[in-house]
């Protein structure tokens, strides 16, 4: 469980405006510039100390090694975190003054501010033998919601009457939600030890069934860059040498 009060943040330009002219902040009255006629030639949004975070959660994780005589070695780890709570509280002014606004992210995508996925899941089995080795990783990432609204709301050219969203709401195209379904990798490699070398040469391949990351209406690039891998099959070779 952890709580970061005084958060840093950047208001938008609007932000400034109803925190100077509504809420009466010297701060912020210091951050709009006027010409002498009175016109506004500049607004300053800075970063500030605005609000606060609380978010909790669990770890676990399970590491059995098995030896044997016959067929090596096998190591298994499985490492899974659940976001159980994901709180963040700005101060929004408006025409009533200052309220906190409360933003509850566990399970949700927001595009350029990234997704939270309640359940993400690593599970990796190793093998050696001799000088062979061979590692499969599984990495599985739960599903998420995400808005699924533009500025053609209410046209026939919005994400709705598109027929892009998984819930859509015909009445109020605001309302629409769409769905980043779950996400299952696999990764695998083989490599060779050379002793007399002391060298280490591995064939893998990232994203082995070539998983394509779910769509995403929010994200800049259609598919959300910090939860989920470049799309398409990564293979590649390496040679370590230790010297």
């Amino acid at each position: 469980k952890i709580e970061v009060d005084d958060t840093i943040a950047q208001l938008d330009p609007e932000q400034v405006l109803l925190g100077c002219y509504q809420a009466g902040e010297p701060a912020f009255c210091g951050q709009v510039q006027r010409a002498p006629s009175g016109a506004i030639t500049e607004i300053r949004a800075l970063q500030t100390n605005t609000g606060s975070v609380l978010t909790d959660g669990f770890d676990a994780g399970i590491n059995y090694v098995l030896t044997t005589d016959r067929f090596g070695q096998f190591a298994f780890d499985w490492q899974t975190t659940y976001l159980r709570n994901y709180k963040e509280t700005v101060t929004h002014f408006g025409n009533s003054g200052s309220e906190p606004i409360v933003t509850r992210r566990a399970g949700q995508e927001f595009g350029r501010l990234a997704g939270f996925p309640r359940f993400r899941s690593n599970f990796d089995v190793d093998w050696a033998f001799g000088n062979w080795s061979v590692d499969w990783l599984v990495r599985y990432i739960s599903d998420m919601s995400e808005q699924c609204s533009d500025r053609y709301d209410g046209t026939s050219l919005s994400l709705t009457n598109l027929d892009l969203c998984a819930y859509p709401n015909f009445a109020d195209n605001h309302l629409s939600r769409n769905k980043l379904g779950a996400a299952t990798y696999h990764d695998v490699r083989a490599s060779y030890n050379f002793a007399a070398a002391n060298t280490t040469v591995s064939f893998g391949v990232r994203n082995l069934f070539d998983k394509q990351p779910p769509v995403s209406m929010t994200a800049g690039s259609s598919f959300e860059t910090t939860i989920y891998p470049i799309p398409g099959r990564f293979p590649y070779v390496s040679v370590e040498s230790r010297f």
